[in-house]
């Protein structure tokens, strides 16, 4: 509790300290995390060939974001950031193309959350608080991983289940477009009802979706 308040006190402190003053000994990770960004370009200085990552208690996990800066430069933090806007971005896709409300939010709050963890991340260099949240899907760790694994095999879930879902409306529609054109008798149309009743069945389940 009390690093917890030390930390939000030291960033909601409207106090300027120089650069002369900075004390770089009690503000280690910080301002090392700031040093990795700053001597950063646009290309960076090549994979593997951090020098704030020896300086850095937490450079593979809570700080990954700032090495990934240092080393791979501007276009390495963008790229990063555009991959948890892509992933947020089907998410979304794939939460419109539900019938239900609860597969639909289900993904759209793991998605929110995996989003917003890795945006606390990022912003660990001054922009807010240290939060001590590895980057998703990036950072190293074993819970954090198994994790992070169990919500990307949930959203596919959701995901197989549209696909089965748009694909028993395409047939659908064929069928009926069939009928309203006369193509096909009767007896095909009746056939194909039948073929298409148990998948309706199961993708019309809520217990056969759980």
């Amino acid at each position: 509790f009390d690093t917890w308040r030390a930390r939000i006190e030291k960033f909601t402190s409207d106090e300027v300290v120089p650069a002369a003053k900075f004390d770089i000994d009690k503000d280690a990770q910080i301002a090392h995390a700031r040093i990795a960004v700053a001597t950063s370009n646009v290309i960076g200085k090549g994979p593997g060939n951090s020098v704030q990552r020896d300086f850095l208690s937490q450079a593979f996990s809570d700080f990954i974001f700032a090495i990934i800066i240092e080393e791979l430069g501007l276009v390495g933090g963008v790229i990063v950031v555009f991959l948890y806007i892509c992933l947020l971005i089907r998410v979304g896709r794939i939460a419109k193309k539900c019938d239900r409300t609860f597969p639909a939010f289900l993904i759209i709050g793991i998605a929110l959350l995996l989003v917003s963890q890795a945006i606390f991340n990022m912003m660990a260099v001054g922009l807010a608080p240290v939060t001590g949240q590895p980057l998703p899907l990036i950072s190293k760790g074993g819970t954090s991983t198994l994790i992070n694994c169990a919500y990307i095999g949930m959203i596919l879930s959701v995901s197989r289940y549209t696909a089965k879902l748009e694909e028993q409306r395409a047939h659908d529609a064929q069928i009926t477009m069939q009928v309203e054109t006369g193509n096909g008798n009767e007896s095909t149309y009746s056939e194909a009802q039948s073929a298409a009743e148990p998948t309706a069945k199961m993708l019309n389940s809520d217990a056969e979706f759980e």
